[in-house]
């Protein structure tokens, strides 16, 4: 498969820092902004993603003031496919893991935002 020009072009572009975010020292994209990009470069229909998250631990521990808190920690793996439609050739895809770990007093708190983090 090949991109044409200006999708090389579009690709090749240094992100604009107002659209990166900082969340606890992390940067990021949120994920309609990176929806919307790649809807412009390959349409709509053209691409999709596979995402799965793997809960690794969740576990009650005292803060430094005692109180429980919520340990969970989870795994995420992401595959990026260009849908070509082409039979004689694969669909690039791209694939990355990324881990986090969120605290908080409610498990079901925790556990929703370590999966959205991830």
């Amino acid at each position: 498969m090949s991109f044409s020009d200006e999708q090389v072009e579009f690709l090749l572009r240094p992100i604009n820092p107002l659209r990166v975010h900082t969340l606890r020292g992390n940067s990021y994209l949120k994920g309609w902004d990176v929806r919307a990009h790649l809807n412009r470069v390959f349409g709509f229909g053209n691409w999709s993603v596979q995402t799965t998250v793997e809960v690794l631990y969740a576990e009650q521990r005292p803060n430094s003031d005692g109180k429980d808190q919520w340990h969970v920690g989870a795994v995420a793996h992401a595959k990026l496919t260009i849908l070509v439609g082409q039979d004689d050739l694969p669909d690039p895809y791209y694939e990355d893991v990324a881990s986090d770990e969120a605290v908080h007093p409610n498990r079901g708190e925790a556990t929703d935002n370590v999966t959205k983090s991830s």
